[in-house]
């Protein structure tokens, strides 16, 4: 006869458990023929939910009687589904007027389709803006391959890489290439910027990109050189916003002092924006009115998901 091993424990103890096959058997003898065990209350859903499925699940000595609800848990139940329902909004719906996202992605190929799974980015969002793309001109999936709607993206392929993606039915591609330097080598400088007419508003978007290994300083007075041979004065905002490595918890919370005085800048990311603590993705906006960035963790990136209210 072929044999398994098996074990038998009561069904108190058995809660908390998961069993994959098991008998369950309600034998109810005691020492008393006249009485009968008692079953308590809720203690055969307790015994049935151990088990994975129903076909791998079998009872013993069933009667209907023991099939018992606790009143005072229904009626706690009861209460719960019609005064105490868990609401949670999520915090994009909490914004006002256009957002941006902001995100280092890991990887758009990777997670580009993770991200868009959350349909409230792609519902109450205007613009996406991803660092660390990783993609190459010739072998990566545009946004429109993986989302049949009124989204569009363009692409700067540079060493890690970056991409603006926007809602074509809210947002207006006014001005592309403006010839910026993308610096090579262990100084370089990762930007893209773009021209949107967001809303009613113009809006000059940079993206940038600074490599943990670059030198602070270089690569600040280089971006303050980029930034200011941008047309800027032809939009009615400039946002800068990237990944700059720089934590602003930390003894660089200075640093941007300059940058942000030359361009009359408030610094809106004022939360960590890592899994490990450190405010390393920032949001420069000369728009002094608007309130600080909020963010949502990410599963798959060590940074979080910034949303920017416009």
């Amino acid at each position: 006869f072929p044999l398994i091993v098996a074990h038998a424990m009561t069904i108190h103890k058995s809660q908390g458990s998961t069993i994959e096959y098991m008998t369950g058997d309600m034998d109810r003898t005691s020492r008393n023929p006249k009485y009968p065990a008692p079953v308590d209350r809720g203690m055969f859903y307790t015994l049935l939910s151990r088990a994975t499925s129903s076909e791998k699940v079998k009872i013993l000595n069933f009667e209907e009687e023991i099939v018992r609800c606790n009143d005072k848990a229904k009626v706690e139940m009861e209460r719960m589904r019609s005064e105490s329902v868990f609401a949670c909004n999520h915090p994009l719906t909490e914004l006002n007027g256009e957002k941006i996202i902001l995100h280092n992605i890991r990887k758009w190929d990777k997670h580009i389709s993770n991200f868009l799974s959350d349909k409230y980015y792609l519902n109450y969002s205007s613009v996406f803006c991803f660092t660390e793309t990783h993609t190459i001109q010739h072998d990566f999936k545009d946004i429109k391959e993986y989302h049949e709607g009124t989204w569009d993206s363009k692409h700067k392929h540079t060493t890690h890489g970056l991409a603006i993606c926007y809602n074509t039915s809210k947002v207006e591609i006014i001005g592309v290439d403006f010839n910026l330097l993308y610096e090579e080598g262990e100084e370089r400088l990762e930007i893209f910027p773009l021209g949107m007419k967001i809303g009613n508003e113009h809006v000059l978007v940079v993206l940038v990109y600074r490599p943990p290994k670059s030198h602070k300083n270089t690569f600040l007075l280089k971006l303050l050189q980029q930034v200011e041979r941008l047309p800027r004065h032809d939009y009615d905002r400039l946002i800068v916003l990237g990944d700059f490595n720089l934590d602003q918890k930390s003894d660089h919370k200075g640093c941007f002092t300059e940058f942000c005085e030359y361009f009359d800048f408030i610094q809106r990311s004022t939360w960590s924006t890592h899994r490990h603590g450190g405010i390393l993705d920032l949001v420069f906006d000369t728009d002094k009115s608007k309130e600080q960035v909020e963010w949502m963790p990410s599963p798959y990136s060590d940074h979080f998901v910034l949303l920017i209210e416009m």
